[in-house]
């Protein structure tokens, strides 16, 4: 019972670790206005709290684990932020903490902790995203591993075993990853000769295949079933460039009965057609695509894999991460390096290059590491001219990164000011139409949280709780109002020329695709439109009749 104590005393290092995390943290969320990262985070957070693109909570959060949308659906909205984003800051601080806490104890400094913390924090606390929050939980469980190895407490397994759980019920695929890529890292001759090792080995698999059985089992009812379907063959078609690929081969999609539009809006997520969202037409056109092997289109996207590493400001964290390597890297880091490259090539043959929230906490492993797993007569000692490298380099990425959440704030705020204007109807919008983390960040005002129904075409089109399906299973869905007399309401943006094409190619003919701008339409850089598909109406269309032909006056000049 001594040993399991150590960690929770208020000792030096884990008083300190915690209020460097906990101050961090508060600062930064006083001083600027938190973003999430990608889409993915937002569509989570509206789905365990129901709003936006969902019309009722739901703990199936799809990406996650079942057991982590329990959690994040059932903690109160606080101070302004749901319980999805209360949840992630929750986890960012013990990633913040139990990092510095693993450095201090290693016998790192305590300024060169902190600036090493701020460092790798700064990103996943200013834009959060919870593939790299679950990478961040997995390398914290690392460290705690290897902290093991230098100190025999049985403790940090415990507490490192604990973490990697949390960081597969966010989001399994990164936390393996991560894990993998660090087995050179770990004190194996230590872990073989203690039979906890083994103990919490055999718990933590077992708790894990529990977790995994649960969530199965939650998505096998019937309304799930073609969710499921779909997903398999969407992931393929979007995630791993197959739809880059099959562009390429009309031969392939024109004997499907596809058109080039067709493929133009599935890559736009468009899969409110049942004829276009085909799984048996679009699984046989991949297996056809997946028997011819193009070496060329491979080489391009090794290079775009690689290329992720000196892209915008990642290239000063990807020179940290060099010259940390080249200062103090070992043996054990170059295997694990070696590890990480071999894993950027698999993505980019499976058609998944360069993914930089894939990457990072990876990146942010084999920068920390080598402070603490060389040997420890080598750890008290400082390069001075390494560490003011590591601060110029360190420097610019976090002032870079500051830079970038100031402008995202300021775009955020431009949106929510416009979004009075926003109808309080059903809108259907397209990915990259309408950038949700604009609108909902992590602190977000209530009531904004039920005012809006969007009709999202992403990848939560066919989940039970989405709008879509309640609109589509109360008989008034995508197609239904686009084919009406009162046409479709959605956001205007590049998809909307991919729209009259379908409605010409698809449903009827040429000339059948009629739009007008709504009233006070102006959102932000977009414009919500109606739109319908071979029915007309002169009562209606009247009032628009100066908005229409000067939308065909415009569109035959740019013509021009």
């Amino acid at each position: 019972m001594r040993n399991i104590r150590v960690f929770f005393t208020p000792s030096y290092y884990n008083v300190l670790a915690f209020a460097v995390s906990v101050i961090s943290i508060l600062v930064t969320q006083y001083h600027y206005d938190l973003s999430w990262w990608t889409n993915d985070d937002v569509a989570m957070s509206m789905m365990s709290h129901g709003y936006g693109v969902f019309d009722s909570p739901d703990s199936k959060l799809i990406f996650s684990n079942i057991a982590w949308g329990y959690i994040t659906t059932h903690i109160p909205m606080l101070f302004g932020y749901p319980g999805y984003s209360l949840a992630t800051l929750l986890v960012l601080h013990l990633c913040g903490w139990g990092i510095c806490y693993c450095l201090l104890k290693n016998g790192v400094g305590a300024w060169v902790s902190f600036f090493l913390l701020v460092i790798v924090m700064a990103r996943p606390v200013l834009f959060p995203q919870f593939t790299v929050t679950a990478g961040l939980l997995t390398l914290t469980a690392v460290m705690l591993t290897v902290t093991y190895g230098n100190h025999k407490k049985v403790v940090y397994l415990i507490i490192a075993a604990s973490l990697f759980v949390i960081a597969n019920m966010i989001r399994d695929k990164e936390a393996w990853l991560v894990m993998l890529i660090a087995l050179p890292l770990f004190p194996w001759a230590e872990l073989a000769r203690r039979r906890a090792a083994y103990v919490i080995l055999i718990c933590v698999i077992g708790l894990i295949m529990v977790l995994n059985y649960i969530n199965g089992r939650a998505y096998s009812g019937e309304e799930w079933q073609r969710f499921n379907e779909f997903q398999k063959v969407r992931i393929q078609l979007i995630d791993y460039g197959g739809l880059s690929r099959l562009q390429k081969k009309p031969e392939i999609y024109l004997k499907h009965n596809y058109s080039e539009n067709d493929l133009r809006l599935l890559r736009r997520w468009f899969f409110a057609d049942p004829d276009i969202a085909d799984v048996k037409k679009l699984t046989a056109m991949m297996e056809e695509l997946d028997s011819v092997r193009d070496n060329d289109l491979l080489v391009e996207q090794t290079v775009i894999g690689f290329r992720a590493f000196v892209k915008d400001n990642i290239l000063f964290f990807s020179l940290c991460c060099l010259v940390m390597f080249v200062w103090r890297g070992g043996t054990r880091v170059a295997l694990a390096s070696t590890l990480f490259f071999a894993a950027i090539l698999y993505f980019a043959y499976i058609g998944r290059p360069g993914v930089l929230r894939v990457y990072l906490p990876v990146m942010t492993m084999l920068f920390l590491m080598p402070m603490i797993v060389v040997d420890r007569e080598q750890q008290g000692q400082a390069g001075r001219r390494q560490l003011l490298i590591l601060l110029i380099l360190g420097g610019c990425y976090v002032y870079g990164i500051s830079n970038e959440s100031i402008e995202r704030s300021l775009v955020s705020h431009e949106h929510n000011e416009k979004l009075e204007k926003f109808p309080s109807t059903t809108v259907a919008i397209a990915p990259g139409d309408v950038w949700t983390h604009y609108i909902y960040p992590l602190k977000v005002d209530e009531k904004l949280l039920k005012k809006y129904r969007f009709e999202s075409l992403g990848w939560s089109y066919f989940a039970p709780s989405s709008v879509a399906m309640t609109e589509l299973r109360n008989g008034n869905g995508f197609i239904e109002r686009f084919t009406s007399r009162q046409g479709l309401s959605f956001v205007h943006g590049g998809i909307t020329p991919l729209y009259k094409k379908y409605c010409e190619e698809r449903i009827s003919g040429p000339g059948s695709f009629s739009r007008w701008a709504s009233k006070n339409s102006e959102y932000a850089k977009a414009k919500i439109y109606r739109a319908n598909c071979g029915y007309y109406d002169n009562t209606d269309l009247l009032e628009y009749l100066p908005a229409i032909l000067s939308g065909a006056m415009a569109e035959r000049k740019a013509a021009k």
